[in-house]
């Protein structure tokens, strides 16, 4: 360690590093190679991978940020406008009332300020609403046991397994013996 008393995000020597880093990451580059191509440890190589995607994290947070405001101000605009066309043209007021206050639903809709919808978990084709006491809990525990039955079917034909060929444990790791007792 160099004793440096600066945040690693403001060090020109580690942010220098971090940008060879993150050409490396968008080449596809790994953790042992990045650490070679640096001359560093792979420990080294994997925080700096982890400080380029907070910088990343970061970035896009910014970004995503600037555009909320930059939306918002394109709005507001665009509502004043509304409102003084409202109140200079009377024969089309309420055209121009209806507009503004649209855009105060789109900046509604912007900031988040409405409460978030409740959405219905469906059947897995999407079309019908998942109840979740279609399954008594006994027809639960058969199709818990009945998958357990075919991964002990699928070890014992492999001959493979946590308990290897012998059958000493199934794949939830419980020993068959003790199961029977």
């Amino acid at each position: 360690m160099s004793g440096k008393n600066i945040k690693w995000d403001r060090d020109p020597e580690i942010l220098a590093r971090l940008e060879t880093v993150a050409q490396m990451m968008i080449q596809g580059a790994q953790r042992w190679q990045i650490a070679q191509g640096l001359g560093v440890s792979l420990r080294t190589a994997a925080r700096d991978m982890n400080r380029v995607r907070i910088l990343w994290r970061r970035n896009t947070v910014e970004v995503l940020e600037d555009l909320r405001l930059e939306h918002r101000e394109g709005i507001r605009f665009i509502q004043g406008q509304a409102y003084d066309q409202y109140l200079t043209d009377r024969a089309d007021g309420y055209k121009w009332l209806k507009l503004a206050l649209e855009c105060e639903r789109d900046l509604v809709d912007l900031d988040g300020v409405n409460a978030p919808l409740k959405v219905a978990p469906t059947d897995p084709t999407g079309k019908h609403e998942y109840s979740g006491d279609a399954l008594s809990d006994t027809a639960r525990l058969a199709r818990v046991m009945a998958f357990l039955e075919r991964a002990r079917e699928r070890r014992d034909h492999e001959g493979t397994g946590p308990g290897g060929p012998d059958g000493e444990s199934d794949l939830s790791g419980v020993d068959s013996q003790s199961q029977m007792d």
